[in-house]
């Protein structure tokens, strides 16, 4: 048993330094010319209001680029969303930006309402982007030069999570330390057939070939199956050296689980044979099992202890890397974030069901969600 886990463990540790290495010389590439600037539309789907709301709307149209406009989207009239988005218009009257009202379509409230944005959009490049999403200036000029190369179809940038309170904090680590440089690595030895779907640039082509947005209106992982379908059709899917932030705030406990639980069965359900793989990511909590299975040995101890500094040293890269600095103060944070991973990665074999801004769906094996009525039921979705 005990050759078990020091074999495990070995793995894990590995595993984590190629992905340091990786991740170092992602993030440290040159970055291409941005003399690449055709006009961008870029699509804003937004539910509710989030924190920061007008911070994060304004940062996409204070964009340092010549041709641009940016387009919002609700689903309601009444969506708290709406005032902000019409004190964006006043204090910018000199930017193009648009709103519109889309009715329902699918599960999937997100590509409901960019399926109707994308009829709106007056250019042949687009970037989505989530509503909770703020970017620097030279957002659309670091994704638009990649698409210079006629074969590049889809482009996605990276994130970083500014949190407030313990469980916003635990979530920002589990992606800094965990999803990011996993994703990082994958891209960079296999290749990108999947998408961080914070803020993605689209060539409006490679959308069309694969249907649009509608295509994806019952699906629960519109951005991992967008990638997927761009890249069969033939088009190059990139992964920018680019980091947005969203603002976590405080994130209640239950905001925190159902959350990160959907996010894990995403993960099931897209890549199911990858997935029990993510074991050999599991340094730290193998470690602490192998510690207790065998009573404290002094091997146990020290491959805890080794285990443990290698996660906390990927968490103070990534952190870096991410200039997340603030992240640092927090590191400690990163057995919990461990220990909970751990645990949402056994739950989502089992979790059928899963929460989305306050609505419950059936997530079926293939991806689909189905509308769940507070008795329990579940309900096809009105058509249009």
């Amino acid at each position: 048993m005990a050759l078990f886990f020091i074999i495990l463990i070995s793995i894990s540790c590995f595993y984590w330094l190629v992905a340091m290495a990786n991740a170092l010389h992602f993030f440290h590439q040159e970055p291409l010319p941005s003399t690449f600037t055709p006009p961008i539309s870029v699509l804003k789907p937004v539910r509710g209001l989030d924190p920061g709301a007008y911070e994060n709307f304004s940062s996409f149209v204070r964009q340092d680029y010549p041709e641009f406009e940016v387009i919002f989207g609700v689903l309601e009239q009444d969506d708290p969303a709406v005032p902000v988005i019409r004190h964006i218009q006043e204090d910018f009257p000199e930017k193009r930006i648009l709103f519109y009202v889309a009715p329902p379509l699918g599960a999937n409230r997100k590509t409901a309402i960019l399926s109707h944005l994308v009829q709106m959009a007056n250019y042949d490049y687009l970037v989505c982007a989530d509503s909770d999403i703020r970017v620097k200036p030279n957002f659309l000029k670091t994704l638009s030069a990649f698409f210079r190369d006629e074969k590049v179809g889809l482009v996605g940038s990276l994130y970083r999570s500014l949190a407030r309170n313990i469980w916003s904090k635990v979530e920002s680590l589990l992606i800094s330390t965990f999803l990011i440089p996993s994703g990082v690595l994958g891209f960079r030895l296999f290749g990108l057939r999947y998408a961080f779907g914070a803020a993605l640039a689209f060539r409006r082509q490679a959308l069309e070939d694969i249907g649009g947005f509608s295509t994806f209106k019952d699906h629960v992982a519109d951005d991992h199956e967008i990638a997927r379908l761009v890249h069969k059709a033939g088009w190059q899917v990139l992964l920018a050296p680019c980091v947005v932030s969203n603002l976590l705030n405080d994130v209640r406990w239950s905001e925190f689980w159902t959350r990160q639980l959907r996010w894990m069965r995403v993960a099931f359900v897209c890549r199911r044979k990858e997935y029990p793989g993510i074991l050999l990511t599991f340094a730290f909590p193998l470690a602490i099992i192998f510690a207790f299975s065998s009573s404290f040995t002094p091997i146990s101890l020290w491959f805890l202890v080794v285990s443990f500094g290698v996660r906390l040293t990927a968490g103070y890269l990534m952190a870096e890397l991410l200039d997340h600095r603030e992240m640092k103060r927090w590191l400690y944070l990163i057995l919990l974030s461990d220990l909970f991973f751990v645990l949402l990665w056994v739950m989502a074999f089992f979790s059928k069901r899963v929460s989305w801004r306050q609505e419950d769906y059936l997530l079926l094996s293939d991806g689909r969600m189905l509308p769940v009525e507070n008795g329990g039921e579940y309900r096809e979705e009105p058509k249009i």
